[in-house]
């Protein structure tokens, strides 16, 4: 049997994915991450202290090897500054991809590599599979769970020695294990995205970050109509409706503006599109014109679209027909079936 470095989180998922992996004879090895400074109280994010404890807990349960892994300083560097600057420039980041991307498949695959470990392993509701003699990552079989949107950005050289022991699982099968192997994790409540952020606004966090306060500033429509104060454009996204405080709504957020400090919104009726850019998509086929579907967020269902490679290094999605805008910053996943073809930063729309 073979090595295998199990990432784990503290959660019920990885906690599972290592148990999985140790009864079918594999030597496992847990790495838990330290990834920041001064979590705030229940606040529902991974990789906390106590997080750190119950993986310490699950490995010592399971009798396998752990270490715990100081990674604040490339988080700092490789997630945190980034997603801050990404506020101020107008931009809604994606803090769990660049994770996965930097952190996981990077910085901690090192570690597992100097481990002398065959493999790494994740908690993740995603696949990966042998496709016309590649190595493709793909959807969960439970749809419902799926995970793959967030880990597009995995290089195809490290897929052939990547494991997700949870791709054909539903959610309730894994806590009903973590209950039958007496794990204590077996009823944890599930973290929420942006760890180092829940459940603080991000402008707060964006001002911790940078060192730089939030200016609040007035709220317009697109015809540059005075309705409001903003309390700092980076405590809102495209699409928002909820927290605008004003009256006669509902009113959805359209633009940010970070030069004239302004909140855009349009009354009743959010903006749609009909094509959007990828900046250096990542793919995991050659680069082709193509009929896929699209996911712009992580919770939606895959929408009809068609691939534009550009000259550039850039992506043209042309949808089928007009949806609901993403937020500049977001990130575009599209799929041939249930196998990832690429990925990217969206960066600017076109309205429909």
């Amino acid at each position: 049997m073979s090595r295998v470095a199990v990432g784990l989180s503290g959660g019920v998922d990885s906690s599972v994915t290592a148990a999985l992996l140790k009864e079918e004879g594999h030597e496992v090895v847990g790495l838990a991450m330290r990834l920041y400074d001064n979590p705030v109280a229940d606040s529902r994010s991974c990789c906390s202290p106590d997080d750190l404890f119950d993986a310490r807990h699950v490995a010592d349960l399971l009798d396998i090897p752990y270490y715990t892994l100081d990674f604040r300083e490339v988080f700092r560097s490789s997630v945190m500054e980034p997603w801050a600057a990404g506020y101020r420039e107008g931009f809604t980041p994606n803090p769990c991809i660049a994770c996965n991307a930097t952190v996981k498949f990077e910085a901690l695959a090192a570690r597992a590599d100097l481990l002398q470990c065959d493999y790494l392993a994740t908690g993740h509701f995603a696949r990966v599979d042998v496709i016309d003699g590649r190595h493709r990552l793909g959807r969960a079989r439970h749809l419902e769970k799926d995970q793959s949107y967030f880990l597009y950005p995995v290089p195809a050289s490290r897929l052939s020695r990547f494991l997700l022991p949870l791709g054909d699982w539903t959610k309730d099968q894994v806590r009903d294990r973590a209950l039958e192997l007496g794990l204590p994790t077996a009823k944890k409540r599930e973290s929420q995205d942006a760890c180092f952020v829940t459940p603080r606004e991000p402008h707060e966090v964006v001002a911790e970050i940078t060192g730089q306060p939030v200016v609040p500033g007035m709220i317009v429509t697109e015809s540059g109509r005075h309705l409001g104060m903003h309390k700092g454009f980076e405590a809102y996204t495209i699409g928002q409706r909820k927290g605008l405080g004003l009256p006669g709504g509902p009113w959805f957020v359209t633009e940010l503006r970070p030069d004239t400090n302004e909140v855009v919104v349009r009354k009743q009726q959010q903006r749609t599109m009909t094509s959007l850019r990828v900046e250096t998509p990542f793919w995991h086929i050659p680069p082709q014109e193509m009929s896929v579907t699209v996911r712009t967020r992580s919770g939606a269902a895959p929408i009809p679209a068609q691939l534009l490679p550009q000259s550039d290094d850039s992506l043209i999605i042309e949808f089928d027909e007009p949806i609901i805008a993403p937020a500049p910053g977001q990130v575009a996943v599209a799929y041939d079936g249930d196998w990832i073809v690429c990925g990217g930063t969206i960066r600017w729309l076109r309205r429909a």
